[in-house]
């Protein structure tokens, strides 16, 4: 029996660039995007590598992901609600 070898996963700069597309979607619009507009917004060719890239950013800690299409949230991100939603990252939601 063969054992296949596991690499570590990193973060690296197209997680990085989906999350802050992400957190400035959310803000714009109260709610998260969908595949196809982080594909969009971030450049990329299919869903696919969209929903690879999400999966690897469930499994580092970045998003946490459901099962809906719009349902993943990224922790230490919060919504305010006053006037108008706003959307804080962890820093802001701390000073709020």
């Amino acid at each position: 029996m063969r054992k296949s070898k596991k690499t570590e996963l990193k973060i690296n700069q197209r997680h990085i660039d989906i999350l802050e597309f992400a957190k400035r979607y959310m803000r714009e619009n109260n709610y998260p995007p969908t595949e196809r507009e982080i594909m969009a917004g971030v450049g990329f060719r299919s869903t696919q590598s969209i929903a690879k890239y999400m999966r690897e950013m469930h499994q580092l800690g970045l998003i946490v992901m459901r099962k809906s299409p719009r349902a993943f949230y990224i922790p230490g991100v919060r919504y305010v609600f006053e006037d108008k939603p706003v959307v804080l990252d962890g820093e802001e939601a701390e000073k709020a």
